[in-house]
């Protein structure tokens, strides 16, 4: 069991949420540039090729999840 200090207070979470993205080159780049624009690190992504939606799930630190979301509306 971890200690609770190695417990990720709600600060040090993460935050995700679904982007659906173009089905060409470079429109992960793009999202992600958009995001560094801002100043905002991507802690994960995830995404399922299954589907073939283009849908992907980016987790950023949960306090810059409303400007992450404002920097890819932009």
């Amino acid at each position: 069991m971890a200690a609770m200090s190695d417990i990720a207070t709600s600060s040090d979470a993460t935050g995700w949420f679904t982007v659906r993205l173009a089905a060409r080159a470079g429109s992960l780049a793009a999202a992600a540039s958009a995001l560094a624009s801002a100043d905002i690190a991507i802690d994960g992504i995830v995404g399922n090729p299954e589907t073939g939606d283009g849908e992907v799930q980016i987790g950023v630190a949960s306090k810059d999840l409303d400007a992450s979301v404002a920097a890819l509306d932009a």
